[in-house]
C-alpha cells in the first residue's frame, strides 16, 4: 500500500550520528544563541499607572503584589509573576532598556503596546555556541524530515517517468463511430 511505502521512505531516511554532526560543524552561525536578559514586568494602562509601580518595585514591594494592584487586570507574566526571556537584537521597546539595566534594576517605564511596562532585569547571560548535546534531535528532526521529502520527491519522480498512461474509451464513446457526436450524459 502507500502508507507502508510512505513509511518505509520515512524509516530509511532518519539521519545518521555522523550526518547531524556534520550538520552542527557546517553551519555553527544556526546554533549561536545571542545575548539574553531575563526580566519581570508589570504592565500598566497608562504612564502614571506605570510610574507608581517602577516607584514601589524600587522601594522593595514584591512585582507580583505591584502587578496584581497595578497590572490592568492582566493575568500571569504582564503582573510579574514568571521569568521572561528577550534576546539582544528583537525589535522589542524594552529591549534597548533591558540591556542597559544592571541585575535588580527597575525600568522607567517603557510604552508598549496596551500601556506601559516597567521591567525588572533579573540576569543575563552572554551569547554563546549552543552545545550540540542541547540541539542534537532537533538538527535531527530537521534532516530527517529533509530527506524523507527527497526520497519522497524522487520515488514520485520515478513512478512518473516509467508510467504508462492510456486512455480508454468510456462505454458510450465505443458505441459510438468515430467522428460522431459523443451523447452527453444523462442526469
Amino acid at each position: 500500500s502507500v502508507e507502508r511505502l510512505l513509511g518505509e521512505l520515512r524509516a530509511s531516511s532518519a539521519p545518521s550520528e555522523e550526518e547531524v554532526r556534520a550538520e552542527y560543524r557546517l553551519r555553527p552561525d544556526r546554533y549561536r544563541e545571542p545575548e539574553a536578559a531575563f526580566f519581570r514586568q508589570v504592565v500598566a494602562v497608562d504612564r502614571p499607572s506605570a510610574e507608581e509601580a517602577a516607584k514601589r518595585i524600587r522601594a522593595g514591594e514584591s512585582i507580583e503584589k505591584v502587578g496584581e494592584e497595578l497590572g490592568a487586570g492582566r493575568t500571569g507574566f504582564e503582573k510579574g509573576a514568571a521569568e521572561l526571556r528577550m534576546f539582544r537584537g528583537n525589535p522589542d521597546p524594552r529591549e534597548p532598556v533591558l540591556f542597559r539595566l544592571k541585575p535588580g534594576e527597575v525600568s522607567d517605564p517603557v510604552e508598549v503596546p496596551g500601556g506601559f511596562a516597567v521591567v525588572r532585569l533579573e540576569r543575563r547571560t552572554p551569547a554563546r555556541q549552543v552545545p550540540f548535546e542541547e540541539v542534537r534531535d532537533r538538527i535531527a528532526e530537521a534532516l530527517h524530515a529533509r530527506k524523507a521529502q527527497t526520497a519522497i520527491r524522487e520515488l514520485v519522480k520515478g513512478l512518473r517517468s516509467r508510467a504508462k498512461i492510456e486512455r480508454l474509451p468510456l462505454p458510450e464513446e465505443a458505441s459510438t463511430p468515430p467522428g460522431s457526436p459523443v451523447p452527453s450524459p444523462r442526469p
